[in-house]
């Protein structure tokens, strides 16, 4: 973000610091995932490590591109969305030790597939205004 008092940075190194202390008190926990015919287990510390280097990247990148005015706006969005996905995986791990994600966390009405595709999409979504705000960012301070 282009003012004075704005680190994205900060927040996503904090986040990453929040997910690691997650995944380390929660070592015995296991992600499980049924798709269709294949059953996907690990630990709730990989999903914790893999977000936590996830956000470590993201404040690197912003911290390196500090000089570039980047939209407001887009960086608080893509920080919302990514972090909200994030957040919502660390919830799982940290409150349902012994509950299964396909039976306990998606409604009735939906599917794990519309569900992952929905989540998907719009992690997706969320790095593609990542890179287009920095794209516009960069055109802006080279012009």
């Amino acid at each position: 973000m282009s003012g004075k008092n704005s680190y994205p940075y900060l927040f996503s190194w904090s986040f990453a610091l929040l997910s690691l202390l997650i995944g380390i008190n929660h070592v015995n926990h296991w992600v499980d995932l049924q798709l269709h015919d294949t059953y996907f287990s690990t630990t709730g510390l990989d999903v914790c490590l893999a977000i936590s280097i996830s956000s470590g990247l993201i404040g690197v990148v912003y911290c390196s591109l500090k000089k570039i005015p980047v939209l407001s706006f887009l960086t608080v969005l893509h920080l919302i969305i990514t972090f909200l996905i994030f957040g919502t995986l660390l919830f799982y791990i940290l409150w349902s030790p012994e509950k299964s994600l396909v039976n306990d966390f998606i409604p009735g009405n939906l599917s794990v597939y519309q569900v992952i595709s929905f989540v998907f999409l719009a992690f997706l979504t969320a790095q593609v205004l990542w890179l287009l705000n920095i794209v516009i960012g960069s055109v802006r301070c080279f012009r």
